[in-house]
């Protein structure tokens, strides 16, 4: 597998415990020890574990072993398991982004333009069309603003969006 995954794990105790209990554990991986030294909850205190899972398994399995000092079981207060996620076009052009916030502040629109304008492809900011060459960074093409309320003069910044062919 190419893929890469992290992981984080929480830990806290929740119950107080008596003068006679303990809670401590390893974590295994695929039944090989994978952190060291022993968890050791405490009470509610969050600990967590952070990690980077090796690439060289088609499958994981974690397990949870109580220590012989242990008189409780394992506890897992939360997992969290990331991968990352490989987007087939790049980012939009440098240029085209910069244009295009210049635009949004200085007309102060409020639509819902987060993140990168013309990728992924399937989120392209609403007004927008882009185009998408191979490998080459997402130009943007087209600028509708239409129904904006916009009054006064044209923006600069319009005038670096160079592959622009619809206003």
């Amino acid at each position: 597998s190419t893929d890469q995954f992290y992981i984080y794990i929480h830990f806290a105790e929740v119950q107080v415990l008596q003068a006679n209990e303990s809670r401590e554990f390893q974590i295994y991986l695929n039944g090989k020890l994978w952190y060291k030294p022993p968890i050791v909850p405490k009470y509610l205190s969050t600990t967590t574990i952070l990690g980077r899972l090796p690439d060289n398994y088609a499958e994981y399995n974690l397990s949870f072993q109580k220590t012989s000092n242990s008189t409780l079981p394992p506890i897992i207060n939360a997992l969290e398991l990331y991968t990352l996620k490989h987007f087939l076009n790049s980012l939009t052009d440098e240029k085209d982004v910069a244009a295009i916030i210049s635009i949004k502040s200085m007309y102060g629109l409020t639509r819902n333009w987060q993140g990168d304008p013309c990728s992924p492809q399937a989120y392209v900011w609403f007004g927008l069309n882009c185009s998408y060459y191979g490998y080459n960074p997402p130009r943007i093409t087209s600028l509708n603003l239409s129904s904006s309320g916009l009054t006064g003069e044209m923006s600069t910044s319009i005038f670096n969006l160079t592959m622009i062919q619809s206003l």
